[in-house]
């Protein structure tokens, strides 16, 4: 391990003790960052964006719409073009059941993942804490609006230094080990700490650094 890997592990697992989570000190991370381009985490955080306004935008036809305007239908996993469908449904009384289901579905979740995407492009000034849910209101205001052109988001995307992403994403795997450890033995969550934030913000570094598969939700 490199001296900076060390001091990373050693960061993150400071500020776990510091808020009570159970952890594993010979827990290994990988250590071989392999950064995604910033133009992919843009393009994964318009389709969040996206998939999050088919849920629970009024007219879900025109984000549907948008998202193929903008040509990022390619960029959707079969899970989320299951969900872009629903507004294509003819039966309204299906169509509107449908929808509404999925606004109390895990995969709204997906705020979350979204919420460390925008901060890894510097559009979110501060992670901060996993906690409870993010602000709805800066991630809509750090993405572009329905019907705007997403060229300018995409072709601009800048990440904020790797070496913060890099230290973010090595204390959400320690933090995301040491809940899984706690459900293993049935213990309840740490407090302060809200599971499903943790998996997702998890699930978006990961993402960027080691060139995971983009993971769908089970819900």
């Amino acid at each position: 391990m490199l001296e900076h890997d060390l001091v990373r592990k050693q960061q993150s697992e400071r500020m776990l003790r510091e808020h009570g989570i159970p952890m594993d000190p010979g827990l290994k991370y990988v250590e071989d960052f392999q950064f995604r381009s910033p133009q992919e985490v843009a393009r994964r955080a318009l389709v969040l964006h996206a998939l999050l306004g088919v849920i629970f935008y009024h007219r879900p036809l025109d984000v549907v719409e948008w998202v193929r305007e903008e040509g990022l239908w390619e960029e959707l996993t079969p899970r989320e073009k299951e969900i872009f469908q629903i507004p294509l449904i003819e039966d309204e009384g299906e169509r509107v059941w449908k929808l509404r289901r999925m606004q109390s579905n895990r995969i709204t979740w997906r705020m979350e993942a979204l919420w460390a995407l925008l901060w890894s492009l510097g559009k979110i000034e501060t992670l901060g804490w996993p906690s409870g849910q993010s602000n709805a209101e800066q991630v809509g205001n750090a993405v572009p609006q329905l019907g705007e052109s997403t060229e300018s988001f995409i072709e601009n995307a800048e990440f904020r230094p790797l070496s913060e992403i890099a230290d973010q994403a090595d204390l959400m795997f320690r933090l995301f080990h040491g809940l899984q450890k706690a459900r293993e033995e049935n213990s309840e969550a740490p407090a302060g700490v809200e599971p499903f934030t943790v998996d997702e913000w998890h699930l978006a570094l990961q993402w960027i650094c080691h060139d995971w598969e983009w993971a769908e939700t089970t819900g």
